[in-house]
Protein backbone atom coordinates (compact mmCIF):
# COMPACT_ATOMS: atom_id res chain seq x y z
CA UNK A 1 0.00 0.00 0.00
CA UNK A 2 1.59 3.24 -1.14
CA UNK A 3 1.59 6.58 0.66
CA UNK A 4 -1.02 7.89 -1.77
CA UNK A 5 -3.20 4.83 -1.07
CA UNK A 6 -2.98 5.54 2.67
CA UNK A 7 -3.74 9.22 2.11
CA UNK A 8 -6.79 8.21 0.07
CA UNK A 9 -7.80 5.91 2.89
CA UNK A 10 -7.49 8.88 5.29
CA UNK A 11 -9.92 10.87 3.15
CA UNK A 12 -12.34 7.93 3.10
CA UNK A 13 -12.06 7.57 6.90
CA UNK A 14 -12.72 11.29 7.40
CA UNK A 15 -15.78 11.11 5.15
CA UNK A 16 -17.00 7.97 6.92
CA UNK A 17 -16.45 9.62 10.32
CA UNK A 18 -18.50 12.61 9.22
CA UNK A 19 -21.27 10.29 7.98
CA UNK A 20 -21.25 8.39 11.28
CA UNK A 21 -21.53 11.55 13.35
CA UNK A 22 -24.27 12.95 11.11
CA UNK A 23 -26.23 9.69 11.29
CA UNK A 24 -26.16 10.03 15.09
CA UNK A 25 -26.98 13.75 14.79
CA UNK A 26 -23.76 14.73 16.56
CA UNK A 27 -22.60 18.22 15.65
CA UNK A 28 -19.66 18.80 17.97
CA UNK A 29 -16.53 16.62 17.78
CA UNK A 30 -13.69 18.76 19.08
CA UNK A 31 -12.08 15.81 20.88
CA UNK A 32 -11.43 14.17 17.51
CA UNK A 33 -9.42 17.07 16.18
CA UNK A 34 -7.46 17.29 19.48
CA UNK A 35 -6.51 13.60 19.40
CA UNK A 36 -5.84 13.65 15.65
CA UNK A 37 -3.47 16.58 16.20
CA UNK A 38 -1.56 14.75 18.97
CA UNK A 39 -1.31 11.25 17.52
CA UNK A 40 1.31 11.69 14.75
CA UNK A 41 3.69 13.46 17.16
CA UNK A 42 3.10 10.87 19.87
CA UNK A 43 3.94 8.06 17.45
CA UNK A 44 7.06 9.85 16.22
CA UNK A 45 8.24 10.41 19.81
CA UNK A 46 7.19 7.20 21.58
CA UNK A 47 6.76 4.78 18.70
CA UNK A 48 3.70 2.95 17.42
CA UNK A 49 3.80 0.19 20.03
CA UNK A 50 3.85 2.55 23.04
CA UNK A 51 1.35 4.94 21.46
CA UNK A 52 -1.17 2.18 20.89
CA UNK A 53 -0.58 0.86 24.40
CA UNK A 54 -1.32 4.36 25.72
CA UNK A 55 -4.50 4.68 23.66
CA UNK A 56 -5.61 1.19 24.73
CA UNK A 57 -5.18 2.25 28.36
CA UNK A 58 -7.57 5.16 27.76
CA UNK A 59 -10.43 2.99 26.51
CA UNK A 60 -13.27 2.99 29.00
CA UNK A 61 -15.72 0.96 26.95
CA UNK A 62 -14.47 -1.80 24.67
CA UNK A 63 -17.93 -2.18 23.13
CA UNK A 64 -17.77 1.44 22.00
CA UNK A 65 -14.39 0.74 20.35
CA UNK A 66 -15.88 -2.32 18.63
CA UNK A 67 -18.86 -0.28 17.42
CA UNK A 68 -16.71 2.57 16.05
CA UNK A 69 -14.26 0.15 14.40
CA UNK A 70 -17.16 -1.77 12.88
CA UNK A 71 -18.72 1.41 11.49
CA UNK A 72 -15.42 2.63 10.05
CA UNK A 73 -14.58 -0.70 8.45
CA UNK A 74 -18.10 -1.30 7.15
CA UNK A 75 -18.51 -1.19 3.39
CA UNK A 76 -22.11 -0.02 3.75
CA UNK A 77 -22.80 3.15 1.81
CA UNK A 78 -25.52 4.30 4.20
CA UNK A 79 -25.69 3.90 7.93
CA UNK A 80 -28.67 2.71 9.90
CA UNK A 81 -31.70 4.97 9.86
CA UNK A 82 -32.69 4.30 13.47
CA UNK A 83 -30.30 5.48 16.13
CA UNK A 84 -29.90 3.77 19.48
CA UNK A 85 -30.06 6.61 22.02
CA UNK A 86 -27.61 4.92 24.41
CA UNK A 87 -25.09 4.49 21.58
CA UNK A 88 -25.63 8.12 20.59
CA UNK A 89 -24.93 9.30 24.15
CA UNK A 90 -21.75 7.22 24.41
CA UNK A 91 -20.51 8.36 21.00
CA UNK A 92 -21.35 11.99 21.72
CA UNK A 93 -19.39 11.87 24.99
CA UNK A 94 -16.47 10.19 23.18
CA UNK A 95 -16.10 12.79 20.44
CA UNK A 96 -16.85 16.00 22.29
CA UNK A 97 -15.63 15.75 25.86
CA UNK A 98 -12.41 17.06 27.38
CA UNK A 99 -9.97 14.17 27.74
CA UNK A 100 -11.94 12.15 25.18
CA UNK A 101 -11.46 10.97 21.62
CA UNK A 102 -8.94 8.22 22.34
CA UNK A 103 -11.32 5.37 21.52
CA UNK A 104 -12.37 6.87 18.19
CA UNK A 105 -8.82 7.72 17.12
CA UNK A 106 -7.62 4.26 18.11
CA UNK A 107 -10.26 2.82 15.78
CA UNK A 108 -9.12 5.19 13.01
CA UNK A 109 -5.52 4.05 13.53
CA UNK A 110 -6.21 0.32 13.83
CA UNK A 111 -8.37 0.39 10.72
CA UNK A 112 -5.40 1.77 8.78
CA UNK A 113 -3.12 -0.87 10.29
CA UNK A 114 -5.59 -3.54 9.23
CA UNK A 115 -5.76 -2.19 5.66
CA UNK A 116 -1.97 -1.86 5.45
CA UNK A 117 -1.32 -5.31 6.95
CA UNK A 118 -3.47 -7.03 4.31
CA UNK A 119 -0.62 -6.40 1.88
CA UNK A 120 2.07 -7.94 4.11
CA UNK A 121 2.43 -11.68 3.46
CA UNK A 122 2.42 -13.95 6.48
CA UNK A 123 0.66 -11.65 8.94
CA UNK A 124 -2.30 -13.31 10.60
CA UNK A 125 -2.98 -11.40 13.82
CA UNK A 126 -3.65 -8.03 12.20
CA UNK A 127 -6.60 -9.21 10.13
CA UNK A 128 -9.07 -8.73 12.98
CA UNK A 129 -8.66 -5.47 14.88
CA UNK A 130 -12.18 -5.46 16.31
CA UNK A 131 -11.21 -5.85 19.98
CA UNK A 132 -8.57 -4.75 22.46
CA UNK A 133 -6.87 -8.14 22.70
CA UNK A 134 -6.86 -8.37 18.89
CA UNK A 135 -5.03 -5.04 18.67
CA UNK A 136 -2.49 -6.20 21.26
CA UNK A 137 -1.88 -9.46 19.34
CA UNK A 138 -1.34 -7.52 16.13
CA UNK A 139 1.18 -5.19 17.78
CA UNK A 140 3.03 -8.17 19.21
CA UNK A 141 3.12 -9.90 15.82
CA UNK A 142 4.41 -6.74 14.11
CA UNK A 143 7.13 -6.38 16.75
CA UNK A 144 8.15 -10.06 16.64
CA UNK A 145 8.40 -10.00 12.84
CA UNK A 146 10.39 -6.76 12.84
CA UNK A 147 7.68 -4.87 10.94
CA UNK A 148 6.65 -2.31 13.53
CA UNK A 149 8.91 0.49 12.31
CA UNK A 150 7.93 -0.07 8.68
CA UNK A 151 4.22 0.14 9.56
CA UNK A 152 4.82 3.16 11.78
CA UNK A 153 6.61 5.05 9.00
CA UNK A 154 3.92 4.17 6.48
CA UNK A 155 1.13 5.43 8.77
CA UNK A 156 2.51 8.90 9.51
CA UNK A 157 1.29 10.47 6.20
CA UNK A 158 -2.11 8.82 6.78
CA UNK A 159 -2.33 10.28 10.28
CA UNK A 160 -1.25 13.74 9.13
CA UNK A 161 -3.97 13.68 6.48
CA UNK A 162 -6.55 12.56 9.07
CA UNK A 163 -5.35 15.36 11.37
CA UNK A 164 -5.79 18.02 8.69
CA UNK A 165 -9.22 16.77 7.66
CA UNK A 166 -10.46 16.46 11.25
CA UNK A 167 -9.22 19.99 11.97
CA UNK A 168 -11.19 21.21 8.96
CA UNK A 169 -14.32 19.24 9.86
CA UNK A 170 -14.36 19.68 13.64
Amino acid sequence: MSVSDLESLAVKVAIKTDEILKSYKINEADALSRRAKELPSLIQQAGLFQSIAFYLSKIENENLYKKIYGLLSSQQQSLQQTVDENEKKLLEEEVSGEGRGYTFLLAVLTYAIYEYSKRIPGLKDCHDMGGISNVARCMLELREKGLLLMVERALIPYLITVKRLFEALY
